[in-house]
């Protein structure tokens, strides 16, 4: 999911080229510019990577129940990574590469790559260790203790909560360097 928003969603706003001055001077706002951006990279990215995991998820036989937690957390994912290139992608702009690869391999471009990992590595955390835990009562033939419960049920919602933070400061930083290119020297 971070290779595809990096090599299609982060360059949509350099991908204007010279002719950004015509959205700087359009009836839309910046912001509205940029949300454009972020939801035509959304839909294909989690069409995507949603069909990937739960065509995956059916063929290896996975529990029903993580079955759903996957689904649910690709959409969170989708949702934190595509904000954060969408919002990385109008703080660092490359107007003037030839190729979208350009704007990818760029500063920019390997600044998300270094938070989208890390993002990753924080989502595999929250997510594996409750997931291990529910498997391991499944193998065990037991139900989850009510402690167990709440460990799960507190790492579900701090997955959440990172992905919805990723989100925001990403479109926020996004429009804000919009804003910010936006305003004429005084």
């Amino acid at each position: 999911m971070a290779t595809v928003t990096v090599r299609f969603v982060f360059p949509a706003v350099s991908a204007e080229g010279a002719a950004f001055w015509i959205i700087r001077t359009a009836p839309i706002s910046l912001s509205d510019f940029l949300w454009s951006k972020f939801w035509t990279g959304l839909v294909p990215v989690l069409l995507l990577t949603e069909i990937l995991i739960v065509a995956g998820n059916e063929l290896l036989g996975v529990d029903p129940f993580l079955k759903r937690m996957s689904a649910v957390a690709i959409v969170f994912m989708a949702f934190a990574l595509v904000g954060l290139a969408s919002g990385l992608g109008a703080r660092y702009p490359r107007f003037a590469a030839d190729n979208p690869s350009q704007v990818a391999g760029s500063y920019g471009g390997v600044a998300f790559m270094v938070l989208a990992v890390l993002f990753i590595i924080v989502m595999i955390v929250l997510l594996g260790w409750p997931s291990s835990i529910y498997l391991f009562a499944q193998f065990r033939n037991r139900a989850l203790t009510g402690r167990e419960e709440v460990a799960i049920a507190v790492m579900f919602i701090a997955a959440a909560a990172v992905s919805v933070a990723t989100f925001v400061v990403g479109m926020r930083t996004g429009v804000r360097a919009l804003q910010e290119m936006d305003r004429t020297p005084s």
